[in-house]
């Protein structure tokens, strides 16, 4: 049975250039949106800045996009959609859901 795609587990780098994530498990058609910000910006959906570096990645990888500058870093998210519906960037450390309106 396919289903909306639950929260992206294991977001890493498996080297300097490519950010990587787990599928989804909900189906071939699903697609990933990667979202990144600034840590001096978070948290998630606030004032701080938050690109959308992809939107419709079809496989589990993708470029990280450049080195943030020196002494500061970078925040990454992914979340899956398909046909049945958008997933979502995960929660907060108080269990509320991380909502961004950067990627589409």
């Amino acid at each position: 049975m396919i289903a909306a795609p639950g929260e992206i587990a294991a977001v890493g780098f498996p080297d300097r250039l490519t950010l990587q994530w787990q599928d989804a498990g909900a189906g071939s058609a699903t697609v990933y949106d990667v979202l990144r910000g600034t840590l001096e910006g978070l948290p998630v959906g606030g004032a701080g800045a938050e690109t959308c570096l992809a939107d419709g990645v079809t496989g589990t990888s993708d470029a990280a996009g450049p080195d943030p500058a020196t002494g500061t870093g970078f925040w990454y998210l992914v979340r899956g959609g398909n046909a049945c519906g958008v997933g979502s960037y995960g929660t907060a450390s108080d269990g509320s859901l991380r909502h961004s309106n950067t990627c589409p």
